[in-house]
């Protein structure tokens, strides 16, 4: 899975490896409600979490190298999208 969508509309992050800030990029619209976000590594585990968030940036400067999932959810849309941290 590298992709479900967000609603009728693609989401993507870049740059893709990161190594520093991370942007989610909605196609079609612009995120414009809160969301909620999770980070997860390839274990399954939550690396990071937040509820309400409305930025389009994410801080990855902490993750460690290697592959992670964002879970991208609002009340009725769920996305995923992987992304490998440099």
């Amino acid at each position: 899975i590298n992709n479900l969508g967000f609603g009728k509309s693609a989401m993507n992050v870049y740059p893709n490896p990161v190594r520093d800030q991370l942007t989610i990029q909605h196609f079609n619209a612009t995120i414009d409600r809160p969301i909620d976000i999770a980070i997860y590594n390839v274990l399954g585990e939550t690396v990071f979490k937040i509820t309400n968030y409305q930025s389009p940036t994410i801080d990855c400067r902490t993750l460690p190298s290697g592959m992670y999932w964002l879970e991208i959810r609002s009340a009725d849309n769920r996305s995923y999208l992987k992304f490998i941290k440099q």
